[in-house]
């Protein structure tokens, strides 16, 4: 009679063990196949590296695409006498104009036609300094449209990683003198208000004349997620595109999301926001996604360093509408002139 409750107590028993050991195990693989495994960490950070790669993966092939132009840009800097006669600006001002009369233009300066999908615009400097003008895979002239009493930029602006070889640079523009640029005009999509822009970073940016024309919606759509508008984003949409709270509707054939999220990523530490804020949600996304970065970095040095960088490169310098301005920059700085920019 004594055996039988010992024999209950060992069947209990081992019930008991079977019963912890199935939960122990099946917590683990909730945690293995839910959320990223507590331990050890050299394997949870490998884990969510894993995961972000794979998440950029998806989203490359969920996301619609579609095609995005580049204007052809030829730097060639000419005399403004030759266009007094065709053109109106303010004298002693710098401009952007759009080439109104293009054939009469096109005969007495040879100024190209327009081309199709674009249209002539006129940088203008009819002072008596030179200008230095950021090059940055080309140079930054955006067509704007307005809907609902907002301005809204109209074109997308590749990523400069994509730029197929051409570099930074400074392109000048001599006192007196004018250069043609070709702007976006896409040939289908919607009629409104539109203007061009050129965008580099100023606050005062240069604008060209108001008029009516083409934009195409998906343009609009995607220059909210490109890499200028990353740096002017507000710090919460940066911080909801990198927790991927929000994701794009459309994206460029030619773009990859894991470059726009190191754009975002970049405008979070470019120095523009508020610093304790900003680092705040630097750590909160890199602790989500630790791809952004290829080693462990100290935050707020790394924002120290960028507001310092853009401080030195704007120090002692004199400028207008994010151009350099000196009557003898074209002898203190590295002549740099691209023949041609366009399409990668």
């Amino acid at each position: 009679m004594s055996s039988t409750p010992t024999r209950r107590k060992w069947e209990l028993g081992i019930a008991g063990s079977l019963i912890l050991a199935t939960a122990i195990i099946c917590g683990w693989l909730v945690g293995f196949f839910g959320n990223v495994p507590p331990f050890p960490k050299e394997f949870h950070d490998q884990e969510v590296r894993r995961r972000a790669k794979e998440a950029n993966d998806f989203e490359n092939k969920a996301i619609p695409r579609a095609r995005v132009s580049y204007p052809v840009q030829n730097w060639n800097p000419r005399s403004l006498d030759k266009i007094k006669f065709v053109m109106n600006w303010q004298p002693g001002k710098i401009s952007l104009r759009i080439a109104g009369d293009i054939d009469r233009l096109a005969k007495d300066t040879g100024v190209e036609s327009h081309r199709v999908g674009q249209t002539t615009v006129l940088l203008i400097n009819d002072t008596d300094d030179t200008l230095g003008i950021p090059y940055r895979a080309g140079i930054n002239l955006m067509l704007e449209v307005k809907l609902a009493n907002k301005w809204q930029r109209a074109q997308y602006h590749f990523n400069e990683w994509l730029s197929c070889g051409y570099s930074h640079g400074t392109c000048f523009l001599p006192p007196h003198s004018y250069v043609p640029l070709q702007g976006y005009q896409p040939t289908t999509g919607r009629v409104a208000t539109t203007r061009f822009a050129i965008h580099n970073g100023a606050e005062d940016i240069l604008m060209s004349e108001e008029f009516e024309g083409s934009y195409s919606p998906d343009d609009v759509a995607m220059s909210s997620y490109d890499p200028m508008g990353f740096r002017t984003a507000s710090l919460d949409k940066l911080r909801a595109f990198l927790l991927r709270e929000d994701v794009p509707s459309l994206l460029p054939n030619n773009e990859e999301i894991g470059l726009l999220r190191h754009s975002a990523w970049d405008a979070i530490l470019g120095g523009r926001h508020d610093r304790n804020r900003a680092l705040a949600i630097a750590g909160e996304v890199l602790a989500f996604d630790p791809t952004l970065t290829r080693h462990p970095i100290d935050l707020a040095q790394l924002f120290a360093s960028r507001t310092s960088g853009v401080d030195y490169e704007k120090r002692g310098r004199v400028m207008i509408h994010g151009f350099t301005i000196s009557k003898r920059l074209a002898q203190d700085a590295p002549l740099y002139m691209p023949a041609s920019m366009g399409e990668p």
